[in-house]
């Protein structure tokens, strides 16, 4: 959680360690990702902080390619 922010993303990753029975061994790698939304500043009404807050999470979602 941001404690500067109502908003945040959160990443959780789980990674496993397989063995096969030929004594390979694989790890696969999940990541769950939980943004926060991206805000429209016209059709929220947002202003001031609020509105400086929505510009940083699009910001945010932006260079993460969403």
């Amino acid at each position: 959680m941001n404690c500067a922010s109502s908003r945040s993303h959160a990443v959780f990753a789980l990674e496993l360690e397989i063995s096969a029975h030929d004594g390979r061994r694989f790890t696969p790698k999940l990541l769950f990702v939980d943004l926060a939304g991206s805000e429209c500043a016209e059709r929220t009404g947002a202003s001031g902080k609020r509105l400086s807050e929505s510009g940083t999470i699009n910001r945010s979602l932006l260079a993460l390619g969403c």
